[in-house]
Parts: structure tokens; C-alpha cells; sequence
């Protein structure tokens, strides 16, 4: 097979396929497994949801991943949980008193919401809002977030391609969340951050993306990064988002507040970055 046959195309066939045929109808069977058991806790509940996606998980599996832009060996529990924990902490920084809308694109069947709420740090009241293209992840969500009468959640449609934000609130401060999502647009539209600014005025933005590439080397801190535009292209992934950020900081509509480059990652070709932006 030429490289040319075996490169990835990342459409919206590619991505039906992918998510909403293969990965997501086995979370979507493990949740109905776990309410037909008679499972009443959220918390136990995306634990077990976590579990099914994980699979088989012994201390002693040992791999190479990526930590804070350097590799290293780890039990692979240990590094799994780890990277979960920062993405919960990275949302619940962005956090404030003030924050009423967490909205994550991209969001699956809402893991990372439903942890960074279970965590207790994110204010009480907050509205968590999972917009999601996958049907299968949306109803998934919509389930398991029952089990937890108090908590405001909402999983809505959501094509990266054509957003659509008409059911979000308007004029709150909010956070916007992205984990691994925008990694799979290859070019990102600006309607995606501009639409959003524009309804939510008071937004901070924190992204977990593999993009450490996409850096100049001002914000690299020395490192030379793990990723590459090699791979990014060969698997049909994201090439523009520091790009747009970038511009958009360049026109007055956001600052950049912290960038930290392969800060994780399972993969040690495709490791997070950590970035988060404020709207000015």
C-alpha cells in the first residue's frame, strides 16, 4: 500500500464511523449494562464507564509516555489516572466563584465533565454543557448524568464544521473545553471561537490538544517538541489551532495566558499541550 492510500482522510464519514459506529455504541452498552444493574451513583457509575474503556489494567503494565516534554517509563494505571487529573484540575483553575457554563466541544459521553464536577472543586451551580457530534455519546451522557438529580447537564448536538451555539446561554462567565477534539479538524474555522466570543463575551478557553508542533519557538520553553507536522498530517490531524489563537490575540479578542508544550500524553508522538486564553 502507497503512503498515499494508507494517509488518513478526517471527514465526516471517517469521524461516523470511527466514533459514533465503533467507539461510542460500547460506552453507550456499558451505561445501559450498569442502570440495569440498578446502579444509582454518578460516581460509580462513570467509574465503571471509565473501566469498560480502559479494559484490562494490571500495575504492572509498564509504557513510554510523555510528562511535562520529556519520556519516561510508567505503570500504565499510574500514567492513565495522572493525565485524567490534569485535565480536571486545568478545568477547574479556569474556574471561578463567578463561572456558570462549562462547555466542552467535542465532549464524548461527558467523562471529563462529569469528572471535574465530581471533583468538588467546580462551583456548585455551574451548568456543564456537552456538545458532542457522535448520537451514540450524547445519549450515553444524557443517561449517566441522570443519576445525579442536582446537577444542570445538557448534551447537545454539535458539528465542529458548522457550529451551531443557539442553545447556549448568552452574557455568563463561562469555560470552554476542549480535550483531543479539535485534534481531529484539520484546518479549525474561526466561527468556532469568534461565534462563541460574540454570545459569551466573559469565556475563558482551555485546550488539551496535541499541537505542540504548531508552537514558535518562544513558547516551546527550550523543548524541542514530540509531536510533528509528519504525523499530524499522515493521521489527517489538526494543523491551525495555535494559528487562530494566534490572530485572535493578535486582534484584541483574547490573551493567552499560559502554554505548556507536551505537558502529557500516552502517545509519545502525539502528546497533549496545555493552553488557556481569556477573552479581553
Amino acid at each position: 500500500m502507497n503512503a498515499q492510500a494508507s494517509r488518513v482522510v478526517r471527514d465526516h464519514a471517517w469521524v461516523e464511523r470511527e466514533y459514533n459506529r465503533e467507539k461510542y455504541p460500547i460506552v453507550l452498552n456499558a451505561v445501559k449494562e450498569a442502570l440495569a444493574a440498578g446502579e444509582t451513583s454518578l460516581a460509580r457509575a462513570v467509574g465503571q464507564v471509565i473501566n469498560t474503556e480502559r479494559g484490562a489494567m494490571a500495575i504492572a503494565m509498564r509504557r513510554e509516555i510523555v510528562a511535562d516534554g520529556g519520556r519516561l517509563q510508567l505503570p500504565f494505571a499510574l500514567a492513565s489516572a495522572g493525565i485524567q487529573g490534569l485535565i480536571v484540575q486545568a478545568v477547574n483553575e479556569a474556574c471561578t466563584s463567578r463561572t456558570s457554563a462549562v462547555i466542552e466541544l467535542g465532549a464524548g459521553w461527558g467523562r471529563n465533565l462529569f469528572l471535574s464536577y465530581l471533583s468538588g472543586i467546580m462551583p456548585p451551580r455551574t451548568r456543564l454543557y456537552a456538545l458532542e457530534y457522535a448520537a451514540t455519546a450524547r445519549m450515553a451522557a444524557e443517561l449517566v448524568s441522570r443519576l445525579e438529580p442536582g446537577l444542570d447537564f445538557t448534551a447537545l448536538p454539535f458539528d465542529y464544521h458548522a457550529p451551531d451555539y443557539g442553545d447556549l446561554p448568552r452574557n455568563e462567565p463561562a469555560v470552554l473545553v476542549t480535550v483531543h477534539s479539535v485534534e481531529q479538524i484539520p484546518e479549525l474555522q474561526r466561527a468556532v471561537f469568534i461565534d462563541l466570543l460574540d454570545r459569551l463575551p466573559d469565556l475563558t478557553g482551555v485546550h488539551i490538544e496535541p499541537v505542540g508542533w504548531q508552537l514558535p519557538p518562544d513558547r516551546l520553553q527550550g523543548q524541542t517538541p514530540c509531536s510533528s507536522p509528519a504525523y499530524a498530517e499522515k493521521h489527517d490531524y489538526n494543523r491551525n489551532l495555535w494559528a487562530l489563537l494566534h490572530d485572535l490575540e493578535a486582534e484584541g479578542r483574547i490573551e493567552i495566558e499560559a502554554v505548556a508544550p507536551d505537558i502529557s500524553g500516552l502517545n509519545c508522538a502525539n502528546p497533549s499541550t496545555y493552553i488557556r486564553w481569556r477573552a479581553r
